[in-house]
């Protein structure tokens, strides 16, 4: 484990080199300054003594936290009173530990519980983050995406869709299948799909969803039946095929009528 100590004592800093130092690769820095400097992508955990001459642990906290950096970071301080620790924590301290009560099994605590209490945060963070993320990469997408709830209802469609068919999102959305135009020479066969297919099995069709200005457009649905919260939905991702059609169209053309 990589450790960031941030200690202006000599003392205090041997102290804690000896509690550690068959389990850390100890880096040591005296100021909060360098200590700032020197945290890097895969420093596991800084140490830092609250009373710095530079700036407080509480001060170096902030500027940690502006710069974006997620390490897991304990406090030492002599005075780890309700007060300071509770600012401390507020201002990104995962652990906050009394001088007095230093020990080396009382350290190596401190460091696990900071180290499981950041991965823990982290993680949560990103997963509040994953449906926006999806969404984004969804809407981005060049495939058409929409999903059909359980009554053939349109409940979701991304932005592709709205481009390449000339139907906009609110026309989309809460229309039946079977009674929106775009889906005139599919919507059988996508209901029989939502109806009949098994669970997470993914299924292709190909078929014609005509535009907004009433062409048609030739296109390859894959799709699958997925079950949320209970709720059966099919999500369907299309793909427009026309150059593939128009390609094939010409190849079999040439194979009528051209002698080689």
């Amino acid at each position: 484990m990589k450790i960031l100590l941030v200690d202006h004592s000599p003392d205090e800093r041997r102290a804690i080199r000896q509690l550690l130092e068959d389990d850390c690769a100890l880096q040591e820095v005296d100021t909060g300054a360098e200590g700032l400097s020197r945290v890097e992508f895969d420093t596991d955990c800084v140490l830092v003594e609250y009373a710095l001459p530079d700036l407080n642990g509480v001060e170096f906290l902030v500027q940690l936290r502006s710069q974006g950096l997620d390490v897991p970071v304990v406090l030492l301080s002599r005075d780890a009173g309700s007060d300071v620790a509770a600012r401390a924590r507020q201002c990104g301290a995962d652990e906050v530990l009394a001088r007095n009560q230093i020990s080396a099994d009382s350290l190596r605590r401190s460091i696990r519980g900071a180290v499981n209490r950041r991965a823990l945060e982290s993680n949560l963070r990103r997963e509040q983050a994953r449906p926006e993320l999806i969404y984004r990469l969804i809407d981005e997408s060049e495939d058409l995406f929409f999903a059909l709830g359980r009554h053939g209802e349109i409940v979701e469609a991304n932005l592709a869709t709205e481009r390449a068919l000339g139907f906009s999102k609110q026309e989309l959305l809460g229309s039946q299948l079977s009674n929106h135009p775009l889906f005139d020479r599919v919507a059988g066969r996508l209901l029989d799909r939502l109806r009949s297919a098994n669970l997470n099995e993914s299924l292709r069709l190909e078929g014609e969803l005509i535009q907004a200005d009433g062409r048609p457009a030739p296109t390859e649905i894959n799709v699958m039946r997925v079950r949320v919260s209970g709720e059966d939905f099919l999500v369907a991702v299309a793909r427009n095929i026309s150059e593939r059609k128009a390609l094939e169209e010409h190849l079999r053309r040439l194979s009528l009528n051209d002698a080689l």
